[in-house]
């Protein structure tokens, strides 16, 4: 899908949690042209530039008007960085103050970095304003008589620029300007290097935390020091390890931020995990990988004991956390800092940490400023509301959590809710932060919503947003809105990889929801999610009726048994999560309203037949004993998602004919896995299948082949499977494909039809004329040519995480010199794929039809750009140009792959046949056409759901030799 937009950068900017990845320079330098144009800014803007750093330089000294260019904006907005350049007579410009101002609002609300310079004048000057700056302000007041908010508001920007830290010529390199010049030059480039972590929206009080800490960490002392982070949930530990973590992770060898601890150590191999990811970080590799706890503690002792390291592992619950990461001091290099944050301060005296930093509520200022970004979208409280605003921040007790929770929740609301708002507060005792977070779950609509948010604080906090969904939605609660509104009121959070993330202490609120009503008779909860009362629950046959949801988690080492009676009164469960259980009786006790079924490690060889959940959504059944899914096949329609990933003993698939609606399959590591039932062809919504590591599997069943909706096909590690069929080609919609570690050798003249391809492979085609590393890449349209038709692009990226669904990002293509962004949202990546180098393909057949012919013309400066988000990392992208040729004053309807070379009004005809690459008029016409007959087909029986105006044709025929 395509959108055009005639909004400024600004727009697209300011509506992105993530502006960093919509850069357009890297550096914006702002500087005073009568003092400093021809002599040191010059000189910096050339070194800047002989270093690869794009950077604007505004040279314009004769403006005109009252405000600031567009294209300055845009400039100013649409940099990382930008360097300040503090001379003598920089406030005498007007110009000067306007750029500084909008400056300070882009370190705001953009995180874009300010780096001062202090050339020739004093930084107590200009943070003072005194001096020469005094004079030229004088003068400003005097004209600004009659608007001296403008004039305060100079000084305002004036003042915080000076704050910062940055570079005195005076103090630095012996005020030797070449020196100064390469030690900037230095700074910048490792600054442009450098990835930091996302601290929060509005980090409000956060550099005076990190300040105090500091102390404690003696960042640069030849020892070894771990320091705790102690602090009640909701007071922003984790924000403050985050400032830490970017403050000083350049001093480092290495450096590892380990989130969330607490909920990935209660995960499979949860502990092993975290091994693997500090040991990645550091190592800088995707390869490792560890069999057990022990030989990764192990392998941390011997790789890392003489390397400098910066390790913050953030929400430590248990001392097993510890041991497995960093127990002793000696197990890292001198000069490496261990930073830990947790709820419990037992942990930190028995590792024995050097200090303890205990986080304490914010101050009134700055509790009134959060609150106030949250509710107004400003620093602080719009007219009329102040009194009701320190009200509701002195509810809050410093606590930045509900501050934040609570200002989401009054924005945008008017006075008299306000004021119910807070009555209902004043009932709630204050002491209780459980019942200061309740308002915002009490604010629901209706009881779908608490239904999904209840459900997702007791079960599926860290699972795929889309997997839960296909669960809730059909339990009836209309998940998609319901979720879109938590999300909203800031009691869920989608994380970039698209899962599910809960405060704790919104967690617990949850859980004490459902606790409250029988505090002590568990039995009569509508959600158990505690081990020791499950299992008391199973023990005794004490359920009911009530129950809705249940998790009980034993090891693989676990004899415990239960008996399926236990189960009997509980009819109405509709979630169900075991690891390791065994039951003894019959399965015909299990609910028949079960929509998701999650046994790890489930004993029997078969399903018994006397069990059959006809509602049955997913089904999970990881690590399992299974020999064959069922004996006797049954119907389950409303089956989406089968996992059978781990099952050593599994042989066959399931016979499809029972499961006609299923979405997902996903055998994983079935190892003994010989082949797929022929009855996968007559799944009409399988999207995705997924057979990595079944090594046994030779071949697919010709019927395969027919699977029109299949979006993902996995194959990596099927070492024994030699060949794909030839109409490969016909499966339309099929856009990620993974053959890596299997015989697959073949050239599939077919697969150039499919749209999209996401591939393993890091090299593109040298045929592609412009090539860049990076996520960009910058060419000028060839002038005299004929007109331009298709972009065709390749993307090199690698990802940091394992991708489960698709990855939603963007394909922008920039005109610079129209000033027009085209944003292609058609460039989402499929997934599943694992952390590793692949190659996205995407081509943009007739390009008329989705932007106006005049967008790209000759000489105009365009330039692509990939976001796919932090966790995608993209190495380098490749462009290829596609024109329409006139001959004998025809249009012909074919295509030519063209360079800047081609056009030179010399010979342009004999260059271009030896170098373009010809694709069929016919086959064009073809493709257009067959591809037209098949999206109208679509769009009848979908009732107009896609519009005809998203219609991308894809790509004919290519050899992938690359493959």
């Amino acid at each position: 899908m395509a959108i055009r937009t005639s909004r400024s950068p600004k727009a697209i900017f300011s509506s992105s949690s993530s502006p960093c990845s919509n850069w357009i320079y890297d550096v914006f330098l702002c500087f005073r042209g009568e003092d400093t144009g021809k002599n040191f800014t010059d000189h910096l803007y050339f070194a800047l530039r002989d270093a690869g750093i794009k950077i604007f330089k505004d040279d314009n000294e004769l403006r005109k008007g009252q405000y600031l260019a567009s294209e300055l904006i845009r400039a100013i907005q649409g940099s990382k960085i930008s360097i300040i350049v503090f001379s003598r007579n920089y406030v005498a410009s007007r110009w000067c103050l306007e750029e500084l101002v909008e400056i300070m609002e882009c370190r705001r609300t953009l995180k874009q970095l300010i780096l001062p310079i202090f050339y020739d004048v004093e930084p107590s000057n200009v943070r003072n304003q005194t001096g020469s700056f005094a004079k030229a302000f004088a003068k400003h007041e005097e004209h600004y008589l009659l608007d001296i908010d403008k004039v305060l508001k100079w000084r305002r920007a004036l003042c915080e620029a000076a704050n910062l830290s940055g570079w005195d010529l005076r103090k630095t390199a012996d005020g030797h300007e070449a020196k100064f010049i390469r030690k900037i030059v230095e700074e910048i480039s490792r600054e442009l290097k450098n990835t930091h972590l996302f601290i929060a929206l509005y980090p409000v009080g956060v550099d005076s935390h990190v300040q105090e800490i500091t102390f404690g960490l003696n960042v640069g002392a030849n020892d070894i020091r771990m320091v705790g982070i102690l602090g009640m949930g909701g007071i922003g530990k984790t924000t403050i390890a985050k400032a830490i973590y970017n403050q000083f992770f350049q001093g480092f060898e290495g450096k590892s931020f380990l989130a969330n601890v607490r909920e990935t150590s209660k995960e499979p191999r949860g502990q092993v995990h975290l091994q693997e990811q500090l040991l990645s970080d550091i190592l800088k590799t995707s390869e490792i990988k560890i069999s057990s706890v022990d030989k990764g503690i192990n392998m941390i002792k011997k790789r890392l004991v003489n390397k400098a390291l910066l390790v913050i592992l953030d929400d430590v619950d248990q001392m097993e956390q510890l041991n497995a990461i960093c127990r002793r001091r000696e197990w890292f290099g001198l000069g490496s800092r261990i930073i830990i944050t947790t709820r419990d301060e037992h942990l930190l005296k028995e590792l024995e940490v050097d200090s303890v930093y205990r986080v304490t509520a914010m101050n009134d200022i700055d509790s009134l400023e959060l609150f106030s970004w949250h509710a107004f979208r400003n620093s602080y409280p719009i007219k009329d509301y102040t009194d009701l605003s320190r009200s509701v921040v002195a509810y809050c007790g410093g606590l930045p959590l509900a501050l934040e929770v609570l200002g989401s929740f009054l924005f945008s609301r008017s006075m008299l809710e306000w004021k119910s708002a807070l009555n209902k507060l004043k009932r709630i005792p204050h002491e209780q932060i459980q019942n200061k977070l309740r308002i915002s779950f009490d604010g629901l609509s209706d009881n779908t919503e608490k239904d999904i948010f209840l459900d997702i604080s007791c079960f599926f906090i860290g699972m795929d947003i889309d997997y839960v969904v296909k669960i809730l939605d059909d339990c009836g609660f209309f998940a998609k809105i319901g979720i879109s509104v938590l999300i909203q009121r800031c009691l869920l959070k989608a994380s970039e990889t698209n899962k599910f993330t809960m405060h704790d202490l919104l967690r617990d609120m949850g859980r004490e929801i459902v606790r409250e009503k029988h505090p002590n008779k568990p039995g009569k909860w509508s959600r158990l999610w505690l081990h020791e009362d499950a299992f008391d629950i199973l023990t005794n046959h004490e359920g009911t009726n009530a129950v809705e949801g249940l998790t009980l988690k034993l090891t693989s080492l676990s004899k415990m048994n239960f008996n399926s009676e236990a189960f009997m009164k509980m009819q109405r469960l509709r979630l169900l999560q075991l690891d390791h259980v065994r039951l003894t009786g019959d399965y015909k006790y299990l609910s028949k309203e079960l929509r998701w079924l999650c046994w790890h490690g489930f004993p029997l060889k078969f399903i018994p037949n006397d069990f059959y959940p006809r509602n049955l959504v997913v089904i999970d059944l990881q690590y399992s004993n299974l020999k064959k899914f069922w004996e006797s096949p049954k119907l389950l329609e409303k089956m989406k998602i089968i996992n059978l990933s781990h099952s050593n003993y599994l042989s066959q698939t399931p016979d499809f004919s029972k499961l006609p609606n299923l979405e997902q399959l996903i055998l994983e590591d079935c190892t003994s896995l010989l082949e797929v039932h022929h009855s996968i062809g007559d799944l009409s919504n399988l999207v995705l299948v997924n057979l990595k590591d079944c090594k046994c599997l030779k071949s697919l069943p010709r019927s395969f082949y027919k699977l029109k909706s299949l979006e993902t096909l996995i194959l990596s590690g099927c070492s024994k499977m030699h060949n794909l069929a030839d109409n490969l080609g016909e499966m339309d919609l099929l856009t990620t494909l993974l053959v890596d570690r299997t015989a697959i050798r073949q050239e599939w003249g077919g697969i150039g039809q499919l749209f999209g391809i996401v591939l393993p492979g890091n090299q593109i085609p040298n045929w592609f004329t412009y090539q860049c590393e990076g996520p960009s890449v910058h060419f000028k349209v060839p002038t005299a040519g004929p007109i331009l038709k298709e972009f065709g692009v390749r993307v090199v990226f690698a990802s940091r995480v394992h991708v489960f669904s698709s990855y939603k990002g963007s394909m922008s293509f920039i005109n610079h010199t129209k000033n027009t962004i085209l944003i292609d949202l058609a460039a989402t990546i499929g997934g599943p794929f694992l952390p590793g180098d692949h190659l996205f393909l995407h081509d943009h057949l007739f390009l008329r039809n989705i932007v106006r012919t005049n967008d790209f013309e000759d000489g105009d400066e365009v330039e692509v750009l990939v976001d796919w988000g932090p966790e995608i990392i993209v190495k380098k992208i490749g462009v290829y140009l596609v024109y329409e040729r006139v001959v004998d004053g025809k249009d012909e309807d074919h295509a030519i792959v063209v360079s800047d070379a081609d056009y030179d009004n010399n010979n342009t005809e004999n260059r271009c046949s030896s170098k373009r690459k010809m694709r069929s008029p016919n086959m064009i016409e073809d493709s257009q056409t067959m591809m037209k007959e098949k999206k109208l087909k679509k769009l009848a029986t979908k009732e107009n759901e896609y519009s005809f105006d998203s219609f991308v044709t894809r790509s004919q025929k290519f050899q992938f030799e690359w493959l």
